[in-house]
This record gives C-alpha cells, structure tokens and sequence, in this order.
C-alpha cells in the first residue's frame, strides 16, 4: 500500500486510525501529517458522518463504492469543493474477520470541472445558436437588440444589460440608450446619456472589448465632469463588460454594456461569448436595413416604372383622340354638298356682300 501510486488509507479498528500513502498525503494537503495516526472521524471532522458510515459498513464485511462523490473539505484553512471517486472495502485480521477498512481514494475535482465548462461552452454555443436562428425572423430592429441583450444577461450571468447606439448631437458624440434588459428602463430615464469618455470610447469607436473586475478602481474611470463617475443614483456597477456592436464596414453601430453590482463577475470565458453575441446583433440589424433599404428600392423602382406606364398610356390616348378629331373632319368633308365646300360665284358674291371673306 505504502507504495502504490494509487492514494490509499488504511482505517484500523472502530475509531478508523488512519495511515495512508504518499499518493494520498498528495490529497490531504495541508492536513498532512496531522493527521496520520488520528481517528478519521477527528481527522476530518467535515465528514465525519460519511466516513463513520464506511467504517461501520467495512467493519461488518460490507463495501462501499461513490463515483464523482461532492464532498467540502477544508484542506488548505478553508471550505473547498471536492470530487472523489472512493472505494470501500474491509481488511481482515488473522482469524479472517473484518478489523480495519481500506479506503482507495481518487480525486477527480479537475476533472469534475473540466466537464463542467465543456458543458457550459456546448450550452452557450447552443443559446448563441439558436439566437441566430431566432432572429432571423424577427423585423423589428428594437426586437432584434432586446433579444439579444436578454440573452446576453443569460449567458454573462449579468445583473443587468443595455445596447446604446451611436448618435451625434450639438456636443459631440453621444449614445443613445436603445433597449435595456434586467432591470427598468426608469433606472436610466432620469440619468443623462453616457458621452464619449475614457470608459466609452473604445466601445462606440470599435476599438475592443473592454472589461474590468472593479469599474470603480480602473484608471480610466471618474476623470468627467459633472458626475466624476457614476451618478448619484445609478444602478450600482462594479463588473463592467463591454462590446462593440460593428457593422461590415468596421463603423461602430453601438455597444452592449453588461454590468453587475459584484466585483469579479466577468471572465474571459464571457467575453469570449459575448463577441458573437454582438456578431449576431450586427448582422441581423444590417440585414434587416439592407431588406428595408432594397424594399424601398423596389418600390421606388415599381412606382417609376407605373409612372411611365401612365405616361405613355396618357400620351397614347391623346394621340388616339386627335386621329379621330381628323377622321371626323375627313368624314365629314367626304359626306358634305360640293357648293359647300367649293362655294358657286352666286354663293361667293352673297358671302361678300355679308362681309365674309371671299375664297
């Protein structure tokens, strides 16, 4: 046992007095050596109702088994999250009965973990997934960012998000808050729009990502007048993520901002999400002003073309009534007496005394 490379510990007599391996002090951590020689249940008192069921079991002939076992162990002076796959089973003394327990101990916290963030990413890669499929549907720009930032607070774990859009006004560049999601949009009304500051700037001017553990404590933060700062009132915001929103040209659109009243809520594992979440934001509101661009175009194009319709049918018809204006005027001179059209001398000279011009 001493030997194996495999963490063992070996439980002797009804108090389980614990000697194990080198594999297993690797384990015990700052536990070690403490607690070799020691009864188990003392030993690890956190457990101690867990470890008093595998000696009461191996002590009357009976194994135990756990895979992936979550158990909280204070290794290193503090609470931690352990995973075990353990294996219980009795030692026996010369008369072949059950005096002591070997315990084989695994830890698979890593690998706990690991699985966990692949099940994560497979999660987010999915939302992200179906949120293009979802707004492709959608044709409403307003509806479009509103379903994007929701899930952007789905996958961030954000407290709140919000979109701002480019705008420009008398003063300069500003931003105009567009949607918002997690928390009222009253929680903003009352507050002027964000300017194009140190924090801002490289989020509306596309120049990257922008995240901090403590807005507060980063360098670029408070410099502004009025408010230095946040202003009185506003929704508190120690975690800051930011992203810009960039259209194919590589002009800003706007910016999705996520904020969260805790110091450390953002990774770089959320922000690697939350870069083609905002993809998608672009791209759907670009199509969508490309459909509505190329239907204008459309319209304006059928509207020309039925106007020149028009026009040649109008110009078509005119043309149609002066052919029989003269068709009239011809039938009518074919039907009409000589004498009135090619006047006698006796006729003419009548015409001439009445003061009619003589032909």
């Amino acid at each position: 046992m001493l030997l194996s490379p495999v963490p063992m510990a070996m439980l002797w007599g009804t108090d389980g007095i614990m000697l194990y391996n080198d594999a297993y002090a690797a384990i015990a951590g700052a536990r070690h050596p403490t607690i070799l020689g020691s009864k188990v249940r003392e030993g690890w008192p956190e457990i101690a109702d867990f470890n008093d069921r595998a000696v009461k079991v191996g002590l009357a002939g009976g194994t135990l088994a756990f895979r992936n076992q979550e158990l909280t162990l204070w290794r290193n002076g503090a609470p931690e999250q352990a995973w075990m796959n353990l294996d219980y089973s009795p030692l026996l003394d010369e008369s072949g009965e059950p005096a002591g327990v070997i315990a084989i101990v695994v830890e698979t916290t890593q690998k706990h973990h690991a699985e966990q963030e692949l099940l994560a990413e497979r999660g987010a890669l999915e939302t992200l997934n179906r949120l293009a499929a979802e707004i492709v549907s959608l044709q409403d720009r307003k509806a479009i960012v509103q379903h994007v930032v929701d899930t952007g607070v789905e996958l961030t774990g954000a407290e709140f998000s919000a979109f701002f859009t480019n705008v420009r006004d008398d003063a300069g560049e500003s931003y105009m808050l567009y949607t918002l999601s997690g928390a009222p949009r009253a929680a903003f009304e009352c507050f002027p729009m964000p300017r194009n500051t140190s924090v801002f700037g490289p989020t509306f001017k596309g120049e990257g990502v922008v995240r901090a553990d403590d807005i507060t404590q980063d360098p670029r933060y408070g410099h502004n007048t009025p408010h230095a700062g946040m202003p009185r009132g506003h929704l508190p915001v120690r975690s800051y993520l930011a992203v810009p929103v960039m259209a194919r040209n590589h002009s800003a659109i706007g910016g999705i901002l996520f904020g969260h009243p805790e110091p450390g809520r953002f990774t770089s594992k959320h922000e690697a999400q939350a870069v083609p979440l905002a993809a998608h934001a672009a791209i759907a509101i670009e199509n969508l002003l490309r459909d509505v661009l190329e239907a204008n175009e459309t319209l304006e194009a059928r509207v020309e073309q039925r106007s020149a319709e028009l026009t040649e049918a109008h110009d078509a018809l005119r043309q149609a009534q002066k052919m029989e204006a003269v068709g009239q005027l011809i039938c009518r001179a074919t039907l009409a007496p000589r004498s009135m059209i090619f006047p006698t001398p006796a006729r003419r000279s009548q015409r001439t005394a009445a003061g009619a011009p003589c032909w």
